[in-house]
Order: C-alpha cells, then sequence, then structure tokens
C-alpha cells in the first residue's frame, strides 16, 4: 500500500469481529464461530512517521467486551459512526511510527485507521499540512488465515486471479515466472 501526500484518513474499522453476532458476513460469522482470527503483518520498506499517516491502534479493542460496547447498538455496523466512534473516543489510541524494516502484527479484531498523509506543505484537502518535502508511505501488507476459513473472493481486497496462487512455499518461484 502506496499512501500519498495529501490522502485522507481512513475511517476507523476492524477486519473481523470478536463475536459472531456482529458478523456482516458469512465468513466473519464463520471466524467468530471458530475462535479464529485473521493475521494480518505490516512491513514498512520506509520510516513512517505520524505526518506520513501513521497506522494508529486502539489497543484492547479486539476483545468480545470492546466489541460489545461498539456493535451493541450499531447492529453489525463495522464503520466509525455511532457506538464504534463512541466506544473508540472513549479508548486511548497509540500511532505506529515505524522505521524501514519494522514489522507490526495486527489481529483482524484490532480496530485501526491509517492517518491522513499531511506532508509537503500546500493542499487543497482542508488538512493542515507539515512543513518538508512531501513523502509517501510504504507498507507491504500480508494477511494470514487458516486455509478452511481463508475469505472468499469477493470479500479479498487481492484480485480474483492472484487468490490461492501464492504461499510462502512457492513465492519466490510465483514471482520469477
Amino acid at each position: 500500500i502506496v499512501t500519498k501526500p495529501g490522502a485522507k484518513a481512513q475511517l476507523a474499522s476492524c477486519e473481523t469481529p470478536a463475536s459472531e453476532q456482529y458478523a456482516r458476513t458469512a465468513h466473519q460469522a464463520a471466524l467468530a464461530q471458530e475462535g479464529t482470527r485473521m493475521v494480518s503483518i505490516r512491513l514498512a520498506l520506509c520510516d513512517i512517521e505520524y505526518p506520513m499517516g501513521a497506522l494508529t491502534v486502539w489497543p484492547a479493542t479486539h476483545t468480545p467486551a470492546f466489541h460489545e460496547q461498539a456493535f451493541g447498538s450499531e447492529s453489525g455496523n463495522n464503520g466509525g459512526s455511532g457506538g464504534a466512534a463512541m466506544a473508540l473516543r472513549e479508548t486511548p489510541s497509540v500511532h505506529m511510527d515505524l522505521r524501514a524494516g519494522d514489522a507490526l502484527l495486527v489481529d483482524s479484531r484490532l480496530w485501526h485507521a491509517d492517518g491522513a498523509n499531511t506532508t509537503g506543505g500546500s493542499s487543497s484537502s482542508g488538512l493542515p499540512n507539515h512543513a518538508g518535502p512531501p513523502r509517501s508511505q510504504i507498507v507491504l501488507i500480508a494477511t494470514f488465515a487458516s486455509p478452511r476459513l481463508f475469505p472468499p473472493p469477493s470479500e479479498c481486497t487481492m484480485p480474483p486471479r492472484l487468490i490461492g496462487r501464492f504461499s510462502l512455499l512457492n513465492l519466490e518461484a510465483a514471482l520469477t515466472s
């Protein structure tokens, strides 16, 4: 993922709910029912500081108790409004400034959001900007899950033609072919 100067912040979200009752898809329900989650590794390919849109995480928001607080009044809405927004406002967050080569493991139930990239001076977005040259944030993200609970292609951010094509066992050969 490349976050260029001027990119807006993402809404806070989690990929999977901690409880089946808050699932938005059959895949999320299966993950919650099995007590399984996905884990993503975010590998910084450059130094990433707050003005570049560094990831914000809300520690301890992966728990069933927090999800009940966040989703209870939202009827499964996973988006940064209503109960989730209120619950997140009351929870301390951490900005994850990373150095090139740093890796961060993120549980799919953890609430998180990438920030706005405000580097590079003036902007038409109306966001405050930080002095200095424009800098893009570059992060490699890989998500791991049990193969039997891998999401259907319609729920993946990976192009369908690539799903199932790569594994850690064949990655080098697949990339050179």
